[in-house]
């Protein structure tokens, strides 16, 4: 009997394989939020991770933007925040094939370890993320009828209005797309343009 149980496990193990180490990334990444909630990034990590991440989506024409906290910095700063707790990035759902097959092989040689995002809205969304050097970058994925992780999983089509105008700018020696000034607001309130450590967007 007991063989037959190891056996099975085996099966299961060796079936869901793929699942546990995504799993295992998405642990991985929610013990760097929380550290990074306290203690803030490293701008010269992360300014050194956006500009890998960025060439490597340029080479293989998905249209990215820089979002939420990420794009407020560069925004209204002209640099990351440093007690954001990580790097956002979103592109349409028309390109998700492309991430998976050309992006994600290419991330993991330079050394992420790339995996898809879980949660409450798991299952009406798909968004991934990029774990190196103790830091992550989250890939928020823009479709219609589906929900967005950029304001607590709510539907993208509240956001995408204020995508559709984005800007050019010229920062950390790359040109990058930004979305326009209603974004910021929509996300988070009258006040963005007040640095807040920890404002997250509110869930309503």
């Amino acid at each position: 009997m007991e063989n037959y149980l190891i056996i099975l496990v085996i099966i299961i193990l060796f079936i869901f394989e793929s699942d546990i180490r995504n799993l295992i990334k998405c642990i991985q990444k929610d013990r760097i939020n929380k550290k990074r909630t306290k203690i803030g990034i490293d701008l010269e990590i992360c300014n050194s991770i956006i500009n890998e991440v960025g060439d490597i989506l340029n080479k293989y024409h998905i249209p990215f933007m820089l979002a939420e906290g990420t794009a407020l910095g560069v925004h209204r700063d002209g640099s990351l925040i440093k007690c954001d707790s990580d790097i956002d990035l979103s592109y349409p759902s028309t390109h998700y094939d492309v991430f998976l097959k050309k992006v994600k092989p290419e991330l993991e040689l330079r050394g992420y370890q790339v995996g898809i995002g879980w949660g409450t809205n798991y299952f009406n969304n798909r968004y991934n993320f990029a774990i190196k050097n103790d830091h992550y970058i989250d890939f928020d994925i823009i479709e219609e009828n589906k929900n967005c992780f950029a304001k607590w999983g709510r539907s993208c089509n509240e956001l995408i209005p204020h995508l559709k105008n984005p800007r050019k700018i010229n920062w950390n020696n790359r040109i990058w797309k930004i979305p326009g000034e209603s974004y910021y607001e929509y996300l988070y309130g009258q006040d963005w343009k007040i640095p807040q450590c920890g404002k997250k967007p509110p869930k309503k």
